[in-house]
């Protein structure tokens, strides 16, 4: 438990406005009486912190007032509901139920703190603190759960469903997107991702086979993810520029992982295969082979019902000393003019050529039995497709 002497930041409240309905205030009535105070805190953390990492909780003293303007057109009223934060000491704060160190710094906006909180154990706790209205002298109090938690694991990760990159070689041009993950144990034997800060990852890209960003918009190799800078949600784009391999290296503390990275030339291609997934795909692991959810494509069928059904195929690559690589959906053609063949763009940077990608959906207008082609290095394949009609 700990005590602050009386502070106050900033000239003026926060104030957001949320459109809602509301009546019952006359013309030129605005704004409504304020609300009583409440201790606002959060947001709540969707998943636990890194032992040793510091998580920030804004804290500030809030009250609410309906601000609204009569509308003579619908003789109604149209209202907003407006926050305000209001000048307020910290009294007091705690973490019941874990051994963690508090720091209390002010906060960006108007009127508001910062709670840091750290913790060398791993555990929960009830974050509580107490602020103290200056005019009135009346304290409120607000809670809000933490956690931490030891990291045991750290993943070097991709969407598979998106683009694709990991655990096989990709052709030159391509490019996909690394998700580093970091993850604690939990109670049953799994595993539970940890929210982590930018700041703490180190990586780094060696080889001249591959470059961080993308081909039309080079970037330096670091970790980059949405606001805020804490979340689970850190990502790297990298592309292909040469045949050969790259080492890519991410270290977490004293957790660190190597993956190599493979990029191949089209000349390498001695046959095209197609693979449709048992499941959805998700983020899977450098070291996870994603074919073991698919199963292998001989020949597509669709049915019509109102019109189209379509099969969603991942096009693997057999190379000259027989291993497999991602790409070739781009090759794929072919086929009557009620027969489409599309590819799907690289969701990780613009302007990478078809050929290169992975996903491809066939789909048909009509009912048909007819075939799809493909051809890249030595390979020339052909499948039947069946498009039978509706039900």
């Amino acid at each position: 438990m700990a005590f602050l002497p009386a502070a106050s930041v900033g000239l003026l409240g926060l104030v957001l406005l949320l459109p809602l309905g509301c009546g019952g205030v006359g013309p030129g009535e605005q704004p409504q009486r304020w609300s009583e105070p409440y201790v606002a805190m959060g947001p709540r953390a969707l998943a636990a912190r890194p032992t040793g990492e510091t998580q920030e909780t804004p804290v500030s003293l809030t009250r609410t007032a309906w601000d609204c303007e009569y509308d003579p057109f619908d003789d109604d009223q149209n209202c907003n509901q407006i926050y305000e934060d209001v000048r307020a000491e910290v009294v007091e704060y705690r973490c019941d139920g874990l051994d963690a160190e508090i720091e209390v710094v002010p906060g960006e906006a108007m009127f508001t703190y910062v709670l840091r909180t750290t913790s060398d154990e791993p555990g929960e706790c009830d974050l509580t603190v107490v602020l103290r209205e200056p005019g009135s002298g009346k304290t409120y109090e607000g809670q809000v759960p933490i956690a931490f938690a030891d990291p045991v694991r750290l993943a070097v990760e991709h969407v598979v469903a998106l683009d694709p990159g990991l655990y096989y070689p990709v052709l030159v041009g391509a490019a996909f997107r690394i998700e580093p993950s970091l993850y604690a144990a939990t109670e049953f034997n799994g595993l539970s991702e940890l929210s982590t800060s930018l700041m703490t990852w180190e990586i780094s890209l060696e080889g001249d086979s591959f470059a961080c960003g993308c081909a039309e918009a080079l970037a330096p190799c670091r970790i980059v993810g949405a606001q805020p800078d804490t979340s689970i949600l850190h990502h790297l784009d990298v592309h292909a520029i040469a045949p050969g391999t790259s080492t890519f290296t991410v270290r977490y503390g004293a957790l660190e992982r190597v993956v190599t990275l493979e990029a191949v030339e089209e000349s390498d291609v001695v046959g095209m295969e197609l693979y449709q997934p048992i499941g959805s795909l998700g983020l899977m692991d450098a070291d996870e082979d994603p074919l073991q959810y698919c199963e292998r494509v001989t020949a597509i069928e669709d049915t019509l019902p109102s019109g189209v059904r379509d099969a969603h195929l991942a096009s693997v690559l057999v190379l000259a000393d027989g291993r497999r690589a991602w790409g070739g959906a781009g090759a794929y053609g072919g086929g009557p003019q009620y027969l489409t063949v599309s590819k799907q763009p690289n969701h990780s940077c613009e302007g990478v050529p078809p050929e290169v990608g992975t996903w491809l959906n066939v789909y048909g207008g009509i009912a048909m039995e007819t075939t799809i082609s493909a051809a890249m290095g030595s390979a020339t394949v052909e499948f039947p497709v069946t498009v039978l009609p509706a039900e």
